[in-house]
């Protein structure tokens, strides 16, 4: 007589999703945004219950790989959730496709697998407008100014105005571009202190024959927490940049 398993061996399933998410940022610019650190956080729950790991990148191939974790991907339903970004590499602005692999446990109710999965895609979907929206204010967004100064005394005006001030530090010039990098100071104001790095470009172009100058900045921010916070945090962000380098520029 043969003794029957008293536990039947867990078997698991898989489902692939794919779907689109069109974003408001150039492709090359989220992509070298998005991947500039391994962790995130889901911006709707904490750590323990949400988070994103990045595996693997390719930037010839423009894809992301990543796994999900957290309370809300439990063991006792899931095995992996894997998530592939794949960025358009031709037209920067074509939509970025996702495709989700989620192994879950077959003998599990599915009603319950359909639930827990289809919040999952839900808040990594969110993470990913909220990234594109921040960059899209940064970059994109009142990040510009018309001086009414020929572009090279404009640049000289500026770099002098920032030498002095106790709220920016010039990390890097080119004369001949008209290009610097500022870094601004944690004492500038309490936003500054949510940032653990904050990076200004700046760069001066002749208009109207020289009468006049474009200046255009793009910003690199890495915060402290990618934690729940104010909807409106980076647009007072670059409302704040936008009126430091106005104050640094020469007006008639």
């Amino acid at each position: 007589m043969t003794a029957e398993p008293k536990n039947e061996e867990k078997k698991t399933t898989e489902t692939t999703l794919s779907f689109q998410e069109k974003l408001q940022s150039p492709a090359d610019e989220f992509f070298n945004y998005f991947t500039r650190k391994i962790h995130h956080v889901s911006v709707e729950y904490p750590a323990e219950e949400l988070r994103f790991y990045i595996q693997s990148t390719d930037l010839e191939k423009r894809t992301v790989t990543m796994r999900i974790f957290g309370e809300r991907v439990n063991p006792k339903y899931f095995e992996t959730v894997k998530v592939t970004m794949v960025f358009p590499t031709e037209d920067i602005h074509s939509p970025v496709n996702l495709q989700i692999v989620c192994k879950y446990k077959r003998h599990d109710p599915k009603d319950r697998i359909n639930r827990l999965f289809y919040n999952t895609l839900t808040s990594l979907t969110r993470h990913i407008k909220l990234i594109d929206t921040d960059l899209y204010q940064l970059n994109h967004t009142n990040n510009s100014i018309v001086s009414e100064y020929p572009a090279e005394e404009c640049f000289k005006a500026f770099i002098e105005a920032c030498k002095e001030s106790a709220v920016v530090e010039i990390q890097t010039k080119d004369l001949v571009k008209r290009t610097t990098t500022i870094g601004l100071m944690r004492s500038t104001d309490v936003l500054m202190t949510k940032f653990n790095r904050l990076k200004v470009t700046i760069t001066i172009t002749p208009q109207e024959g020289d009468k006049c100058c474009h200046v255009e900045w793009t910003t690199e921010a890495e915060e402290l927490s990618d934690n729940r916070r104010d909807k409106t945090f980076i647009r007072r962000t670059a409302d704040l940049i936008h009126g430091i380098i106005r104050k640094k520029l020469r007006s008639k």
